[in-house]
């Protein structure tokens, strides 16, 4: 499996910054870097991931949930993102939601995230319950009230289309109950913000 994390050329962070009044966006960057990595396709490889990703979070990078066309050298990543390719890392993006019987404690720890992502993966279909995952806190957990915020990664084993995995999420929104009761309009009221993200060639 192919894993690509992107790198600002100028050194910005690509993180969110909080302070006790407001929220700061990622920012605004034209040109980066791309890192990529091969894993295998196994525990061992997802062990590899793990690392990975708390490297490249640690150095204020980010993942880029698709693949490139190419390498990137301080440029931008406009057109580069190969959308025509086939995924087998599925990435469950959790946004502000509430999970039944979980009771979000003030001062959180690993286990917690592990707690909500196990809550969680037992609302999904029995398939997806002896399946190993990395479970990662959303950069705004413990921020809105009771409202979980986090992203599970689980390796596929027959990568599938962009599109197919596209609609299986925006089912899944609809047919898991705890997430169907959660669905409501967007900001500008013209589409459905889903509780279980349904993009999958962002970063994250």
């Amino acid at each position: 499996m192919r894993f690509v994390f992107l790198e600002s050329s100028n050194g910005l962070p690509l993180t969110k910054k909080f302070t006790s009044t407001k929220v700061q966006a990622y920012p605004l960057v034209k040109n980066v870097n791309s890192h990529e990595y091969d894993v295998p396709k196994s525990n061992e490889g997802l062990k590899e991931f793990e690392t990975l990703l708390r490297q490249h979070a640690a150095a204020g990078h980010s993942l880029l949930k698709g693949l490139l066309k190419r390498p990137l050298f301080d440029e931008s990543r406009a057109g580069h993102t190969d959308r025509a390719a086939n995924r087998d890392l599925l990435v469950l993006d959790l946004d502000a939601i509430t999970l039944p019987g979980y009771k979000l404690r003030k001062s959180l720890s690993d286990r917690d995230v592990t707690n909500m992502a196990e809550t969680f993966i037992n609302l999904l279909p029995t398939a997806f319950h002896d399946v190993s995952y990395i479970a990662q806190a959303s950069s705004s957990l413990g921020m809105k009230g009771q409202r979980l915020s986090f992203h599970i990664f689980m390796f596929m084993e027959v990568p599938v289309p962009v599109r197919s995995l596209k609609l299986w999420l925006k089912t899944t929104n609809h047919e898991v109950e705890e997430l169907a009761h959660q669905l409501e309009l967007s900001a500008n009221g013209q589409s459905i913000k889903y509780a279980l993200d349904i993009s999958v060639a962002d970063n994250s």
